[in-house]
């Protein structure tokens, strides 16, 4: 399995770990400063960004992104925004129809399966593919596999690597 990229917090961690240190050990008279000292300087560091200093950290993130315009990144963090805000609705819709005020995975998996447009984001392949959502599938743990569920899921990858093939890079989104 191909390692994962590293998020934007920890790319800003080790961006900012030996500035931050040095921070600490001063303020701390030449002392020896824990860890965990540091761990909580850099988060504090990291919530006092503006959500767009985040957001472009998030998008910068992406190896194939070498700039990116302060518009574009504004405009990116409000379509982010209501995408998540649609789906959240739609979720939380979901599991009033199962009488629940608690939104689970399988709340979320639907509808992303059900509506065209998370599903033409492909948004139902990442979540059938990715190793991250495999404990909310139910498909870690339980111990209780078969060859059935083992084949759906390889039916979903290779959707998955046909729908990639498809796909576009971010970069297209800022290209003129």
């Amino acid at each position: 399995m191909a390692k994962r990229a590293p998020t934007a917090y920890f790319v800003f961690l080790e961006q900012n770990r030996e500035s931050t240190r040095a921070e600490v050990v001063a303020a701390a008279s030449g002392e020896k400063v824990s860890v965990a000292v540091v761990a909580k300087a850099l988060g504090e560091k990291w919530r006092q960004l503006s959500e767009e200093e985040k957001a472009k950290r998030i998008m910068a993130s992406d190896p194939e992104v070498n700039r990116i315009a302060g518009d574009a990144v504004k405009a990116t963090a409000k379509a982010t925004e209501l995408m998540l805000e649609l789906m959240a609705e739609k979720a939380y819709g979901a599991a009033r129809k199962g009488k629940r005020r608690t939104l689970k995975f399988a709340d979320v998996d639907h509808v992303a399966c059900t509506d065209r447009r998370f599903v033409d984001m492909g948004l139902r392949d990442v979540f059938a593919t990715e190793s991250t959502f495999a404990e909310a599938r139910g498909e870690v743990g339980n111990g209780k596999e078969n060859a059935a569920e083992r084949e759906g899921t390889a039916k979903q990858k290779k959707a998955a690597a046909a729908a990639a093939k498809n796909s576009r890079p971010i970069t297209d989104f800022f290209k003129a």
